[in-house]
């Protein structure tokens, strides 16, 4: 239980990361879309991320 704890905390902080950089980014304006993109199909998919990519 303890490491399912610590992976779904490290998971929360990742997600935490990304939100900051999408709220970041968005202040930035729109030359960023791509990169805003990529972190919002990453935080909906956080396993199929990799594998899109790979697909590509």
């Amino acid at each position: 239980m303890a490491k399912y704890k610590t992976i779904m905390n490290e998971l929360q902080k990742e997600q935490r990361e990304d939100n900051r950089e999408l709220t970041r980014l968005r202040k930035l304006g729109s030359d960023q879309s791509n990169k805003i993109r990529v972190l919002k199909f990453k935080k909906r998919y956080p396993g199929n991320y990799r594998r899109q990519l790979a697909d590509k």
